[in-house]
């Protein structure tokens, strides 16, 4: 499979990769998958809490501004336009911000009737954030988390969500969950807090790899 990523808030492709290697590993192991890795190009400060992870000279970097719906609204433009010249892509994987951008696109995509079937096959979502309503947005230009009791199954194709039982955004993690199609979605929680399991987060790794694998089993199965 051919897997778009997303990285967290403030951060870069490079931070992505290293946060991602060793499930990237446990995936191809066996199996052929590609990685295609995209930047966003909003210029951010670097969190304090990256550390070692990066230094000052990088660029840090999100996918739109949060406060901004206008800002919000392009990402999901440009994404889109990515996705049409660069594509197809046959899952996505998001940290944070990113996943956020992510599921915000595949419940934009299904609520606005622009897509018949879902741009991805499967997505493998670590901590999200949420999903903004982009109608809500056109119509008002409030940014606001989408209603989930109006919007069940908004993300109707096969879904992994992973966050941390310390992550202060917990909660919106768990939200997303609610979108998704209960028959089609698998939920892991680990022992950390906003991060993905990997080398600080070993013994995560193994369920969440298995869970990934059964969800791509997953999506591979409906495709056919």
């Amino acid at each position: 499979m051919r897997f778009l990523c997303l990285h967290g808030f403030g951060t870069n492709n490079q931070i992505f990769k290293m946060q991602t290697t060793a499930l990237r590993y446990e995936l191809t192991n066996h199996d052929e998958h590609s990685f295609e890795f995209v930047q966003g190009v909003f210029p951010v400060s670097k969190p304090a809490e990256l550390g070692s992870l990066s230094d000052f000279e990088e660029g840090h970097f999100g996918y739109y501004d949060p406060e901004s719906p206008s800002s919000a609204l392009a990402a999901l433009d440009q994404l889109d336009a990515f996705i049409r010249s660069h594509g197809p892509f046959d899952g996505v994987i998001g940290f944070s911000h990113g996943a956020q951008l992510a599921a915000s696109y595949i419940v934009h995509k299904k609520l606005e009737g622009l897509a018949s079937v879902s741009p991805f096959k499967c997505a493998i979502l670590f901590s999200p954030l949420g999903v903004y309503d982009s109608k809500e947005w056109l119509a008002s230009g409030l940014v606001q988390k989408l209603d989930i009791k109006d919007n069940g199954c908004a993300i109707d194709i096969p879904t992994l969500l992973v966050w941390g039982i310390t992550d202060p955004w917990k909660e919106e993690a768990h939200g997303v969950s609610l979108l998704c199609n209960p028959q089609t979605t698998y939920t892991f929680v680990h022992s950390g807090g906003h991060e993905i399991p990997g080398i600080g987060l070993n013994e995560a790794l193994g369920p969440v790899t298995k869970l990934a694998k059964r969800c791509i089993i997953s999506a591979c199965t409906e495709a056919v």
